[in-house]
């Protein structure tokens, strides 16, 4: 009702150019705006999605820990409320750990197998002989080298087996399906 009041009875053509830009500009700063903002998403959507999946896997795995701990505990017959100390210790000593192999892991992606073969070995055996200690620790077991050595052994053949994998599924790929698979 507005609008029809402000217009003109006999519009002429800057009037009608004039209502066209107005008409226009309803439409064309929105539009403008939610472009500028999906392009500055855009720009740190890589990041965020780096981010996200370290963050979810540490959590994961952490708490993984964290509750075969528990379970161990309460069948060496340890308090309920004693277990779920330790385990609570064991899932705040294993975010710190993961956190960095997870992110220290993933800027290494790039390379040819042996790189990737090299990488999960690595970066798994630290994590899994890391996290030989945490629990021996939380067991109140004497640190055993030997035992956290074979973990970590186990973690880098485990590891770089996978990193050896996902290097050949990668390259099995057309470039469009590995843009899918690869953040």
């Amino acid at each position: 009702q507005v609008r029809a009041e402000l217009a003109p009875t006999d519009p002429d053509l800057g009037d009608m150019v004039a209502q066209g830009f107005g008409s226009m500009s309803t439409f064309f700063i929105p539009g403008m705006a939610a472009g500028k903002t999906v392009s500055a998403i855009a720009k740190v959507a890589p990041w965020i999605a780096a981010a996200t999946g370290v963050a979810t896997s540490t959590v994961l795995e952490s708490a993984t820990e964290a509750g075969d701990t528990y379970n161990t505990l309460l069948q060496q017959g340890v308090d309920k409320n004693e277990a779920a100390r330790k385990a609570d210790i064991v899932f705040a000593k294993n975010i710190p750990l993961l956190a960095v192999t997870n992110k220290l892991g993933g800027a290494f992606e790039a390379g040819g197998l042996l790189p990737k073969i090299a990488k999960g070995f690595v970066f798994e055996g630290s994590q899994e002989g890391g996290q030989s200690v945490i629990q021996q620790q939380a067991f109140e077991k004497p640190l055993d080298p030997a035992q956290a050595g074979l973990e970590a052994l186990v973690g880098g053949i485990v590891g770089g087996g996978t990193g050896a994998v996902s290097r050949v599924l990668e390259g099995s790929q057309p470039p469009s399906a590995q843009a899918k698979l690869l953040p």
